[in-house]
Protein backbone atom coordinates (compact mmCIF):
# COMPACT_ATOMS: atom_id res chain seq x y z
CA UNK A 1 0.00 0.00 0.00
CA UNK A 2 1.72 3.30 -0.92
CA UNK A 3 1.06 6.66 0.51
CA UNK A 4 0.95 8.88 -2.71
CA UNK A 5 -2.18 9.99 -3.85
CA UNK A 6 -3.75 9.88 -7.31
CA UNK A 7 -6.15 11.47 -9.86
CA UNK A 8 -8.70 7.98 -9.29
CA UNK A 9 -9.37 4.82 -7.46
CA UNK A 10 -8.46 2.90 -11.10
CA UNK A 11 -4.68 4.68 -10.89
CA UNK A 12 -4.49 4.51 -7.02
CA UNK A 13 -5.00 0.13 -6.98
CA UNK A 14 -3.12 -0.32 -9.83
CA UNK A 15 0.14 1.64 -8.43
CA UNK A 16 -0.38 -0.63 -4.76
CA UNK A 17 -0.45 -3.69 -6.70
CA UNK A 18 2.28 -2.66 -8.22
CA UNK A 19 4.22 -2.15 -4.61
CA UNK A 20 3.19 -5.37 -2.89
CA UNK A 21 4.13 -7.50 -6.72
CA UNK A 22 7.27 -5.27 -7.41
CA UNK A 23 6.53 -5.45 -10.97
CA UNK A 24 5.86 -2.66 -13.11
CA UNK A 25 2.46 -0.38 -13.05
CA UNK A 26 2.08 -1.25 -16.47
CA UNK A 27 1.57 -4.92 -15.74
CA UNK A 28 -2.17 -3.98 -14.50
CA UNK A 29 -5.46 -3.03 -15.43
CA UNK A 30 -8.20 -1.92 -13.23
CA UNK A 31 -11.74 -1.01 -12.49
CA UNK A 32 -13.65 1.04 -9.98
CA UNK A 33 -16.99 1.56 -8.27
CA UNK A 34 -17.76 5.08 -6.88
CA UNK A 35 -19.79 5.74 -3.74
CA UNK A 36 -19.00 9.67 -3.20
CA UNK A 37 -15.58 10.24 -1.29
CA UNK A 38 -15.50 6.40 -1.29
CA UNK A 39 -14.29 3.85 -3.90
CA UNK A 40 -14.06 -0.07 -4.26
CA UNK A 41 -10.96 -0.88 -6.65
CA UNK A 42 -9.92 -3.93 -8.12
CA UNK A 43 -6.17 -4.69 -10.37
CA UNK A 44 -5.59 -7.81 -12.46
CA UNK A 45 -2.38 -8.57 -13.82
CA UNK A 46 -1.16 -9.22 -17.19
CA UNK A 47 0.69 -12.52 -15.95
CA UNK A 48 1.64 -14.50 -12.91
CA UNK A 49 3.48 -12.69 -10.54
CA UNK A 50 4.53 -13.69 -6.58
CA UNK A 51 4.81 -11.01 -4.30
CA UNK A 52 7.90 -8.90 -3.16
CA UNK A 53 9.99 -10.63 -1.18
CA UNK A 54 7.67 -14.18 -1.98
CA UNK A 55 9.13 -16.01 -4.82
CA UNK A 56 7.44 -19.02 -3.59
CA UNK A 57 4.11 -18.06 -3.94
CA UNK A 58 3.13 -17.23 -7.43
CA UNK A 59 -0.19 -16.05 -7.87
CA UNK A 60 -1.47 -17.54 -11.41
CA UNK A 61 -3.72 -14.55 -11.77
CA UNK A 62 -2.85 -11.77 -9.47
CA UNK A 63 -5.99 -9.41 -8.62
CA UNK A 64 -5.65 -7.27 -6.10
CA UNK A 65 -8.55 -4.88 -4.05
CA UNK A 66 -9.10 -2.36 -1.74
CA UNK A 67 -11.21 0.64 -0.60
CA UNK A 68 -9.97 4.06 -1.64
CA UNK A 69 -10.96 7.34 0.50
CA UNK A 70 -11.03 10.60 -1.62
CA UNK A 71 -9.80 13.88 0.03
CA UNK A 72 -10.64 17.62 -0.34
CA UNK A 73 -8.36 18.66 -2.93
CA UNK A 74 -10.07 15.39 -5.15
CA UNK A 75 -7.32 12.73 -5.38
CA UNK A 76 -6.91 9.18 -3.76
CA UNK A 77 -5.79 7.34 -1.51
CA UNK A 78 -5.65 3.73 -0.72
CA UNK A 79 -7.06 2.91 2.97
CA UNK A 80 -7.86 -0.75 2.90
CA UNK A 81 -5.47 -3.02 0.54
CA UNK A 82 -4.95 -6.76 0.16
CA UNK A 83 -5.78 -9.88 -2.09
CA UNK A 84 -8.81 -10.02 -4.26
CA UNK A 85 -11.13 -12.07 -6.02
CA UNK A 86 -14.49 -13.56 -5.05
CA UNK A 87 -17.11 -12.19 -2.71
CA UNK A 88 -16.31 -9.97 0.48
CA UNK A 89 -16.73 -7.37 2.80
CA UNK A 90 -14.95 -4.28 3.59
CA UNK A 91 -15.53 -1.29 6.26
CA UNK A 92 -16.12 1.96 4.52
CA UNK A 93 -14.60 4.10 7.54
CA UNK A 94 -12.63 3.34 10.34
CA UNK A 95 -14.81 1.72 13.50
CA UNK A 96 -18.29 1.95 11.15
CA UNK A 97 -20.78 -0.86 11.15
CA UNK A 98 -21.23 -0.25 7.52
CA UNK A 99 -19.20 -1.31 4.47
CA UNK A 100 -19.75 -2.67 0.90
CA UNK A 101 -20.02 -6.10 -0.41
CA UNK A 102 -17.75 -6.94 -3.25
CA UNK A 103 -18.02 -9.62 -6.42
CA UNK A 104 -14.37 -9.39 -8.16
CA UNK A 105 -13.60 -12.01 -11.15
CA UNK A 106 -12.16 -12.33 -13.97
CA UNK A 107 -14.61 -11.87 -16.72
CA UNK A 108 -15.09 -15.60 -18.42
CA UNK A 109 -13.99 -15.17 -22.09
CA UNK A 110 -16.24 -13.88 -25.02
CA UNK A 111 -18.63 -12.42 -22.29
CA UNK A 112 -19.42 -8.56 -22.47
CA UNK A 113 -21.62 -8.86 -19.47
CA UNK A 114 -23.11 -11.41 -16.61
CA UNK A 115 -25.97 -10.99 -14.07
CA UNK A 116 -25.04 -11.24 -10.27
CA UNK A 117 -27.74 -12.56 -8.49
CA UNK A 118 -27.28 -11.14 -4.50
CA UNK A 119 -30.56 -11.39 -1.79
CA UNK A 120 -32.60 -12.39 -4.24
CA UNK A 121 -32.33 -9.85 -7.01
CA UNK A 122 -30.55 -10.20 -10.11
CA UNK A 123 -28.28 -7.45 -11.08
CA UNK A 124 -26.62 -6.87 -15.09
CA UNK A 125 -22.76 -5.89 -14.67
CA UNK A 126 -21.02 -4.93 -17.81
CA UNK A 127 -17.33 -6.38 -18.08
CA UNK A 128 -14.79 -3.43 -17.77
CA UNK A 129 -11.18 -4.47 -18.63
CA UNK A 130 -11.56 -8.09 -18.67
CA UNK A 131 -13.21 -7.98 -14.90
CA UNK A 132 -16.32 -8.48 -13.62
CA UNK A 133 -16.92 -6.31 -10.24
CA UNK A 134 -20.31 -5.95 -8.51
CA UNK A 135 -20.48 -3.67 -5.02
CA UNK A 136 -23.07 -3.01 -2.93
CA UNK A 137 -22.68 -0.53 -0.22
CA UNK A 138 -24.05 0.23 3.18
CA UNK A 139 -24.34 -3.71 4.28
CA UNK A 140 -23.25 -4.74 7.50
CA UNK A 141 -20.28 -7.24 8.07
CA UNK A 142 -22.64 -10.06 8.96
CA UNK A 143 -24.30 -9.92 5.38
CA UNK A 144 -22.29 -12.45 3.68
CA UNK A 145 -23.09 -14.93 6.61
CA UNK A 146 -20.22 -17.57 7.18
CA UNK A 147 -18.67 -18.14 10.29
CA UNK A 148 -16.32 -15.65 12.32
CA UNK A 149 -15.03 -18.72 13.97
CA UNK A 150 -13.80 -20.59 10.76
CA UNK A 151 -12.45 -17.20 9.50
CA UNK A 152 -10.17 -16.74 12.25
CA UNK A 153 -9.35 -20.23 11.58
CA UNK A 154 -8.48 -19.51 7.94
CA UNK A 155 -6.34 -16.46 8.56
CA UNK A 156 -4.60 -17.84 11.06
CA UNK A 157 -3.35 -21.28 9.49
CA UNK A 158 -2.80 -18.52 6.46
CA UNK A 159 -0.62 -16.63 8.43
CA UNK A 160 1.36 -19.66 9.07
CA UNK A 161 1.82 -20.68 5.94
CA UNK A 162 2.56 -16.88 4.88
CA UNK A 163 4.77 -15.56 7.61
CA UNK A 164 2.57 -13.07 8.83
CA UNK A 165 1.29 -11.46 5.94
CA UNK A 166 -2.48 -11.54 5.34
CA UNK A 167 -2.60 -11.14 1.46
CA UNK A 168 -2.22 -13.64 -1.59
CA UNK A 169 -4.06 -16.15 -0.15
CA UNK A 170 -5.33 -17.85 -3.38
CA UNK A 171 -1.28 -18.82 -3.73
CA UNK A 172 -1.23 -21.11 -0.66
CA UNK A 173 -4.63 -22.73 -0.70
CA UNK A 174 -3.97 -25.30 -3.40
CA UNK A 175 -1.28 -26.71 -1.64
CA UNK A 176 -2.38 -26.93 1.58
CA UNK A 177 -5.19 -29.62 2.68
CA UNK A 178 -6.07 -28.09 5.87
CA UNK A 179 -6.58 -24.99 4.65
CA UNK A 180 -8.58 -25.65 1.56
CA UNK A 181 -10.77 -27.74 3.95
CA UNK A 182 -11.18 -24.44 5.90
CA UNK A 183 -11.92 -22.46 3.03
CA UNK A 184 -14.25 -24.92 1.52
CA UNK A 185 -16.29 -24.95 4.75
CA UNK A 186 -16.32 -21.48 4.75
CA UNK A 187 -18.00 -21.43 1.10
CA UNK A 188 -20.81 -23.73 2.25
CA UNK A 189 -22.02 -21.26 5.65
CA UNK A 190 -21.65 -18.29 3.51
CA UNK A 191 -24.69 -16.39 1.74
CA UNK A 192 -22.61 -13.94 -1.33
CA UNK A 193 -23.30 -12.38 -4.60
CA UNK A 194 -22.57 -14.69 -7.30
CA UNK A 195 -22.76 -14.75 -11.34
CA UNK A 196 -26.07 -16.83 -12.28
CA UNK A 197 -25.43 -15.80 -16.07
CA UNK A 198 -23.20 -14.74 -18.71
CA UNK A 199 -24.33 -13.13 -21.75
CA UNK A 200 -22.12 -12.67 -24.60
CA UNK A 201 -20.09 -15.60 -26.70
CA UNK A 202 -18.36 -17.38 -23.97
CA UNK A 203 -15.83 -20.04 -24.75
Amino acid sequence: MTEQWFADAETAVRHDAAAWYGAPVECFRAVADYRGDVAFAVALGDRPLAPAGLSGAVEPVPLEEGVYRQNASGSWQSWLFGSGGGASWKSMRQGGDLGVVSLAEVAPEGAHAVVVEWRGHEHMVHVREGLVLFTAWDETSDCLGGSDALEQAIDKRFRELAGGSNQGITGYVGDDPELMGLVEQLEHTSIAPKIVRVIGHPR
